[in-house]
């Protein structure tokens, strides 16, 4: 054992003989009990404001209207309320097991000492209580078999409690006590997410309950996986917090950031950095507003960069069947005007559709899934097979859909294309029913 750890202990050993000798100085100053430290206790409904000073840091929480807890000092961020009423109920808990009467010395050698007696305890906790006086918690030393001091506001007698307070109080760090989620505002009323990435910005927002990219490309988006993508951005949170009010945000790659998230509700933005260094993928990221940089899991990271294209509406037109009481089909060689009879199709001034072929038609344009889609500026006109106009009630136009078709091999892969006026082209297998052609249609 080295000279230096022989020192160590025998330090130690002298503190704990001190405040022994502290606290059985005479036989009228201590007693032996078991009663509750806090006769009326707090509760998590009748606190409305924690203080937690440790010599020279100091955090407040405070609850709002709707019930959440926040930090307000030394910066706002909310909390996870769970996490943060641990330290009420704990207190309330808080059974004494021995009672000491003291003074200025004795207060000192406990670490107990009230601001007005001209010293400082180890950390001073500060309930704030509903119509009540604020209930004030002076913790000091703790000593053997795991107990530690504790004090009520300036009262002459301290009295020996079990440390669950002080480990929280003492050891644990309060940014372990904020609210993780990095989107916590995510609600079914969110109706915009806009997404920066280098150059890139794409941008989705709802209307009427269906969600449409508006940038770069106007498009429809797949309810479904928008859906999805919300409850990514939901379930979001951060694994740690690595420093707050850095210098240089600079030095996490977060001026400019990697990438940045914004959602209508709420109103934060997620930045997000560069990759912590020794990670494969997990990544440095802040919240506009909150001067805390944090880490984010590479899984995380993942889950709210998803790529776009997986969230395009992969069917050929919007339109709900139901809706469509006629067709117009344009070819090379003239157009084919369907209507719906009842429960089936039939030409214009003509005989029947053979049955199910216009149902093959709306089925391959408003229920078939693309497989592939591509973003296109233009394609060979030469592809174009024909062109599908649906009509609503009264003829009214509803949508219109271009169907392209690739040669057949060995020049082509006979795959089919459909192209809403979008700018994506949505692409069908080869084998798929698009019954597009007068014999096709059974006419």
């Amino acid at each position: 054992m080295t000279p230096r750890r022989i020192g160590i202990i025998w330090g130690v050993a002298v503190v704990l003989v001190g405040i022994a000798v502290a606290v059985s100085r005479s036989g009228d100053a201590s007693a032996t009990i078991d009663a509750p430290v806090l006769t009326d206790a707090p509760t998590t409904a009748s606190v409305k404001a924690i203080e937690l000073d440790r010599g020279d840091d100091t955090w407040r929480f405070e609850r709002d209207e709707d019930g959440r807890w926040w930090q307000v000092e030394p910066f706002r961020h909310r909390m996870d309320t769970a996490a943060l009423m641990t330290m009420v109920e704990t207190a309330a808990a808080l059974r004494a097991v021995r009672q000491v009467d003291i003074d200025a010395q004795r207060a000192a050698t406990l670490g107990v000492t009230h601001p007005s007696e001209g010293g400082a305890s180890l950390a001073r906790l500060v309930f704030d209580i509903n119509d009540g006086e604020p209930m004030v918690l002076l913790l000091g030393r703790r000593g053997i078999g795991g107990r530690g001091w504790i004090r009520i506001d300036d009262a002459p007698t301290a009295m020996a409690v079990d440390a669950s307070l002080h480990a929280i109080t003492l050891d644990e760090a309060p940014q372990t006590w904020r609210d993780a989620r990095l989107f916590p505002d995510v609600t079914t009323t969110t109706a915009s997410i806009s997404r920066t990435l280098g150059d890139e910005v794409v941008t989705w927002e709802q209307a009427d309950g269906r969600w449409r990219f508006t940038t770069p490309i106007t498009t429809r988006a797949d309810t479904s996986a928008v859906q999805n993508h919300l409850g990514a951005l939901a379930s979001a949170t951060f694994s740690a917090v690595l420093l707050d009010a850095p210098v240089d945000v600079g030095a996490f790659g977060l001026d400019p950031p990697f990438a940045s998230i914004k959602l209508d509700t709420g109103g934060s933005v997620l930045h997000i950095g560069d990759r912590v260094s020794g990670s494969t993928g997990d990544r440095y990221a802040m919240v506009d507003g909150v001067p805390s940089v944090v880490r984010m899991p590479a899984a995380t990271v993942e889950a709210v960069l998803v790529d776009p294209v997986t969230i395009v509406d992969r069917t050929g037109s919007g339109v709900a069947a139901a809706d469509v009481q006629s067709i117009r089909v344009l070819l090379g060689d003239g157009e084919l005007r369907l209507e719906r009879s009842l429960d089936r199709w039939r030409l214009v001034d003509g005989d029947m559709v053979r049955a199910g072929r216009a149902e093959a038609l709306l089925d391959a344009l408003l229920n078939e899934p693309a497989p592939d889609v591509e973003l296109v500026s233009s394609y060979p006109e030469a592809l174009v097979v024909g062109t599908v106009v649906l009509e609503g009630a009264g003829r009214r136009p509803l949508d219109t859909v271009k169907v392209l078709q690739e040669p057949p091999p060995p020049h082509g892969q006979g795959r089919w294309g459909l192209d809403n006026g979008d700018g994506v082209l949505r692409i069908l297998p080869a084998g798929t029913s698009v019954p597009v052609s007068r014999s096709a249609l059974g006419v």
